[in-house]
Parts: structure tokens; C-alpha cells; sequence
């Protein structure tokens, strides 16, 4: 049952901590305690209802369980396909299992780092960064990695063991995987000294679609669903994407009518507290949705000429994001 464990300033504050394994265990213990106290008064038994913070749009979460048998990190997919094979009364598919970590978090005021629990791999690197994994690897060159760049582990804690050196002026977070390669392939980091950095769909850097500015968001604001957590991951990340004064450079074949989903995610969007006082936000929103019309960044390298490297080059160089 969740509901507000505190008043509405308090709350505002309330992030989820990085515990370590003994704690979260105590954490359990405590709840286990009062419940069964509660369950076991012989004058007046009562089921607990627990303490749950709500995740809502003032509080800040990450995604990550711990392998009971060996104490390692339990990857999200592996986690589910558990439970679904032993407690298959409980739960019957991913959203469900996502929804019973997210109650976790809440429950426990831990991160699932804390849990145990990683996402799988799914981002990638490639551009002026050096990496060493460990004290005696050996440094790799992200500048002379493939297309696809090097792949990003889902365990944040891995990554605190990486030394990093770079020469790069801007870290550029990228939505598509395609573009990604695209602007790998043309090495727009050389001409433009820079990281470029994807995780192949949410949470990614913004392209002229509702669900990319979407995306946006999360990276620079956090998700609602995941709130307690996210305040430690969000960063001032600038919208570099297409915008409203952009469309002009689209030839007509790139653009297209926005759908009853598009329409619907503008309407919800543009009623998020980040996006109403955010007016320049705002104000692409409503645009959009005047204009009728929506364009993928992608529009750009199809109309050839390297237009997509030169139009980002543009962009940074006379500052025009937001």
C-alpha cells in the first residue's frame, strides 16, 4: 500500500540511499519485525500497512538483486525469469516484476544498486575518451573502436573502478543507435573534439519526436517511476535536437503528421511541473503541436552532404541549444 510517509516538504527531499548489503538487510529485518508484532498482538492483530514514499514528479530512481547463492549482482532479465519459474502465482510477466523492485526501493529507501539488481547492457561510448577497466589493464582508445563503439555495463558500481582520460570538450547523448553510428562512421568526434555516448532509446538525447523530447527529460529532469533514485543519475543536459526554427531545413518527404499518440504525449508532457516552468520547453511543445507536424533527426543525413554532422557542428559552435 503506498502512500505519503512523510509531509509533502519532507518528501520533496527523500532520495533513495546507496546502502551497503548490511544495512539493507537490517532494513528488512526491521520491517519483518514490525509486522510480525503487529500480526501477533493478541488484543487487536493487525496487518501492517508499511511506510511507502510515492513516486511522484518532486522526488527522485535507477534500475538495478542480489544472487542469494554467490552474492553477485542478479541481472534484471535473470531476475524475472526466477520469479516467474518459483513464484509464478506472484508474478507473470516483466511489468510485474518491475513494479515489486520499484515497491522495493520505496519500502527499503534504497537504490537497487543497493539490491544487488543491474540492468543489462545496453549503452555504448565511442569518441576522444580513453578507458582502463582495471589498475592493470590495459587503456583503451575509444577513438579507435568500430561504428557500434564500446558497450557500457549496467552495473554503475563496476564503473567506479574505471580510470578515464579524454581531451574531449563536449559529451554529446545520443537517442539512436543509427545516428550513433552514423556520426561514429563519419568520426564527428575528430572534427568536433568530443564523447559521443548512446543508450539505444530511453533515456537518450532529444530528435524533433514527442517521445525524444520525452527522453530528454528523463536525462535531465528523471522519470516519475523511477523517483527516488533519479536525482543522484540527472544532468544539466542541453536539448541539441531539432527544434520548431529547424523544420524550415526539412525537405517536405522528411516530415510527418503527428499520430493520437504523439497528440496524447504532448498533452501529458506539457502538464509536467519541468516542462511548465520551463517556458522555452514549452513553447516547442505547443509549436509542435500548432505546426501539426513531427521530423526525425535522421532527415538530415538523408538529404545527404554530411548534413546531420554539419547542422550539430553549427548548433554547438553558435551555442543554440537549450
Amino acid at each position: 500500500m503506498a502512500r505519503d510517509a512523510s509531509s509533502e516538504e519532507m518528501e520533496e527531499f527523500l532520495v533513495a540511499d546507496i546502502a551497503p548489503a548490511a544495512e539493507v538487510c537490517a532494513r528488512i529485518e526491521q520491517l519483518v519485525v514490525r509486522f510480525l508484532l503487529a500480526a501477533s498482538d493478541d488484543e487487536d492483530p493487525t496487518v501492517l500497512d508499511f511506510d511507502m514514499v510515492d513516486r511522484n514528479t518532486r522526488n527522485g530512481v535507477y534500475f538495478d538483486g542480489r544472487d542469494e547463492q554467490n552474492g553477485a549482482n542478479a541481472a534484471l532479465y535473470l531476475l524475472y525469469y526466477v520469479l516467474v519459474s518459483q513464484a509464478s502465482e506472484y508474478f507473470s510477466n516483466q511489468s510485474q516484476v518491475n513494479e515489486a523492485i520499484q515497491d522495493c526501493v520505496s519500502l527499503l529507501r534504497c537504490t537497487r544498486q543497493s539490491l544487488g539488481i543491474v540492468a543489462a547492457s545496453r549503452g555504448a561510448v565511442v569518441g576522444r575518451l580513453m578507458i582502463k577497466e582495471r589498475p592493470t589493464s590495459r587503456w583503451i582508445d575509444c577513438t579507435q573502436l568500430g561504428t557500434n563503439g564500446m558497450q557500457i555495463t549496467g552495473d554503475i558500481r563496476s564503473l567506479e573502478a574505471y580510470t578515464f582520460q579524454s581531451d574531449a570538450r563536449y559529451i554529446l547523448v545520443v537517442e539512436k543507435d543509427a545516428v550513433f553510428q552514423r556520426l561514429s562512421e563519419d568520426r564527428f568526434f575528430m572534427a568536433v573534439p568530443s564523447i559521443l555516448v548512446t543508450a539505444k532509446g530511453f533515456p537518450d538525447l532529444a530528435t524533433r519526436n514527442p517521445s525524444g523530447l520525452g527522453i530528454l527529460c528523463v536525462y535531465r529532469f528523471g522519470s516519475i517511476r523511477m523517483a527516488l533514485e533519479g536525482s543522484r543519475y540527472v544532468c544539466d543536459v542541453k536539448w541539441l535536437g531539432l527544434r520548431s526554427e529547424d523544420v524550415p531545413q526539412i525537405a517536405a518527404r522528411g516530415l510527418q503528421p503527428l499520430t493520437a499518440r504523439d497528440r496524447a504525449l504532448i498533452a501529458n508532457m506539457k502538464l509536467a511541473p519541468h516542462i511548465r516552468n520551463n517556458p522555452a520547453y514549452l513553447e516547442e511543445f505547443e509549436n509542435m503541436e500548432a505546426g501539426g507536424m513531427r521530423a526525425e533527426i535522421e532527415a538530415l543525413y538523408a538529404q545527404g552532404n554530411n548534413d546531420l554532422g554539419q547542422y550539430i557542428t553549427n548548433k554547438i559552435v553558435r551555442g543554440q541549444y537549450l
